[in-house]
This record gives C-alpha cells, structure tokens and sequence, in this order.
C-alpha cells in the first residue's frame, strides 16, 4: 500500500474481466457511495486480492483516486458469507441483493443508510433465522425508497381518500388506489391493511429497525413477486437473480425438493 492509499469497509457488489488478468470491481462502502474501482493483475495476484473479490463478500478496500477512474490497491477479506454460499438459493438472493443495488443506485452518489441495509440484509441470510423471501421483500421495499421510488402509502391517488383496508397496488400505470375504484391497465395488485401497515411502518424506519417486521406467510411470496416486478418496471429491465429464483421454484416438481422457499404458496 502507499501512505496516499484510503480505507474503507465494503461490499463486492460485483466483478468483470478486463484485459487479460484486470477485474473492474464495483463496490458499495461504507460511506454509503457505489464505486467502480480497477483491480490491476487481480486473477494473478494472490497477495493483494486473495478470496476478497467475490460478489457479496465485506472487505477492507484500499484504494487510490486518479484523475478518471479509482485504483483498487488491495483487498482484505472480512467476511465470505459461508452459509450463504454453500446453498445455491442463497446464492440467488445474494445475488439478487447486488443486482438491486447495481439497477436501482447511481454510482458515486450519497445514500443515507444503503450500505447498513444491504450488509445486514446479507448477514439475516447468513444467519438462516428468517425466511430469506422476507428478508429480501424487506431490503427491496426500503432500497427503492433510498432511491426516491416509494409512493407514500397513504393516500388513494384518484379520490385523495386515506388508503384504508382494501387497496390496490397498480404497476402499470404506477399508482395506489382504494379498491373500490375500476382500474384500466395491468399489474395490480390488491391488498389489505397487514401489508398497508408494514410498507408504512418499514417506509420510514430507521435501518437498523427493519429487521424485527413481518408479514403472514400466506402473503409473502406475492408481495415479493410484486415488489421485484416493481424494480422490472422501474428499470425496464430484467431482474435476472429473481428469474433464475423463479426457474428454480419451477423445477420443484422435477426435483421433488420442498423447503422454505417452494414451500411457500
């Protein structure tokens, strides 16, 4: 390292090759900013880069500024996420955890709150204490109000009423509408006021205060489904960790594997 080197704890959101042994490294610090960082000769080094460079890996990250882009000087491993990694739907959420990030955040813009988030959403699923659908549902719903995309919840957006009991979520146009109103278009959603309370409630909790919230199992898998096809349509494109989670339930049949996740209908 050298003496103009800065530190910072971060999160591999995800790697490319360039050249024939550079990595392009994108990275989520601690000061809550996305950067893209070049790792020079990092498929040959095993000093300066060892087991660090993986997606969804916590680092140390030791870097330099230059006048067009950031060098990567070194990387120490702070966490791989063991448990994560040893099971392949995990790995499809962690996957889905960088990928949100990298649609949805602008890089080397400030957001109060990103990098708690997203590191404690990783260690809830490394912990396997909470249903990794909640786990995400709950990431999902407050990265997408970091970035300025969450309406408010509160209010019917054609009759200006207080959204109460039974309400719609409407993707397609975007709007949230008492359920009493007839809806053109498609993607809508209704639902009642367990799930009005908890997009209230998680809208503005602190970080930190996000994790002890819940939903009826019964209701989890839809409004996951519909808050990663809310991303889809906010970014016009696909969310390709949750299509290969889809495929995955999919071929539930096949496998004749029941767990958390295909049990849930």
């Amino acid at each position: 390292m050298y003496a103009s080197d800065l530190g910072v704890d971060a999160i591999i959101i995800g790697t490319k090759d360039s050249k024939e042994a550079d990595k392009v490294v994108y990275f989520l610090g601690e000061d809550n900013i996305l950067r893209t960082g070049i790792a020079k000769s990092a498929s040959r080094s095993f000093r300066r880069f060892i087991n660090s460079l993986q997606p969804f890996s916590f680092v140390r990250i030791y870097y330099t500024k230059k006048s067009s882009f950031v060098l990567l000087r070194e990387s120490n491993l702070k966490e791989s996420f063991q448990f994560v990694r040893e099971d392949p739907l995990l790995v499809g959420f962690g996957y889905l955890v960088c990928e949100v990030i990298q649609k949805l955040i602008r890089e080397n813009d400030i957001h109060e709150g990103l990098f708690t988030i997203t590191l404690n959403a990783l260690y809830q699923l490394n912990s396997k204490n909470t249903n990794p659908l909640l786990i995400l549902a709950i990431f999902i719903f407050k990265i997408m109000t970091i970035a300025g995309y969450s309406p408010s919840f509160e209010i019917c957006d054609l009759c200006k009423r207080r959204l109460d009991k039974r309400w719609v979520w409407q993707l397609n146009p975007q709007r949230c509408v008492c359920a009493v109103h007839h809806l053109t278009g498609t993607m809508k959603w209704e639902w009642d006021e367990e799930i009005l309370s908890f997009l209230r409630t998680l809208r503005i909790a602190k970080p930190d205060e996000i994790w002890h919230l819940g939903v009826s199992d019964k209701k989890l898998k839809s409004l996951f489904r519909n808050l990663c096809l809310w991303i889809e349509k906010v970014t016009e494109e696909e969310l390709k960790s949750y299509r290969w989670l889809e495929k995955m339930e999919s071929s539930k049949g096949k496998s004749g594997r029941v767990d958390w996740f295909y049990s849930l209908k």
